[in-house]
Formats: C-alpha cells, sequence, structure tokens
C-alpha cells in the first residue's frame, strides 16, 4: 500500500490536489533506449492544454481513425474559450461521445481546438491529423 500526503493552504481544488493525486497514483512511465541519431529535439510534448483545473484523461488511436483525446474539469468552475492544442499537424476536429461517436465538427485553429467545459465535465475530441510530409 502506498500513501501520500500533500499539506497545503486554501481548498483542494486551489492547491492542485486533483492533479497531485494523478501523477502520484500514475506516474510516468518511460523506457531507456541507446542514443541515435533522429528528428526530434530534446525535449517534445505531444499536446499542450492550457487549463490548470482540466486533466488528461485518455489519448489513444480512436476507432475510426485518428486520435481520441478525453479530459475532464477538476475543481467544480467552467471553462471557456481554452485551448487544446496538439504538437501535430491536425486536418479537422470533432467533439465525440464517451463511445467516440463522432459528434459536431470543431474549427481547428493552430492545431487545436477551444474548450468549453461545465464543471466536472466529461468531453472526447477526435482529431484526424494531416499527413506527414516529407523534408
Amino acid at each position: 500500500m502506498r500513501l501520500a500526503l500533500i499539506p497545503h493552504s486554501g481548498g483542494w481544488s486551489e492547491a492542485g490536489i486533483v492533479q497531485e493525486s494523478r501523477q502520484f497514483l500514475d506516474p510516468l512511465i518511460t523506457r531507456v533506449v541507446a542514443s541515435h541519431e533522429g528528428r526530434l529535439t530534446s525535449r517534445w510534448g505531444f499536446l499542450d492544454l492550457d487549463a490548470d483545473n482540466v486533466q488528461l484523461s485518455d489519448i489513444k488511436p480512436a476507432r475510426g481513425g485518428g486520435i481520441a483525446v478525453r479530459v475532464y474539469e477538476t475543481a467544480g468552475k467552467a471553462v471557456s474559450q481554452k485551448m487544446l492544442a496538439l504538437h501535430a499537424r491536425v486536418s479537422s476536429a470533432r467533439e465525440a461521445n464517451l463511445l467516440e461517436d463522432p459528434g459536431q465538427a470543431l474549427e481547428v485553429q493552430k492545431d487545436g481546438v477551444r474548450l468549453d467545459l461545465h464543471p466536472f465535465e466529461i468531453k472526447t475530441f477526435l482529431f484526424q491529423l494531416a499527413p506527414a510530409t516529407t523534408r
């Protein structure tokens, strides 16, 4: 059994308890490989999410192709016009239900979409990536 105590002042949402507990319960698993030449920089991420109270829940291949990204609001505070952007060329995006059935088409801005979430709401987004270009 593992136990974590997180001393904090103020309320649990302001202290980021959900994010801290997620990191404790689901640590990032990495793999060490031998050094090799490659196109990636020494530091790289797959997506950016600019809302502190929105947590990434899943990112995986979508049932119908593309990538499914699921997020949820953690602090009971509505989120308006925040950005979820991929570090890839996005050709289209749609909202989806939890079964990944495609829903409303979304406007793609800078390889991402604008987020609007109600308190504690869960949303799934389906992204279609543009074909990779060769250099």
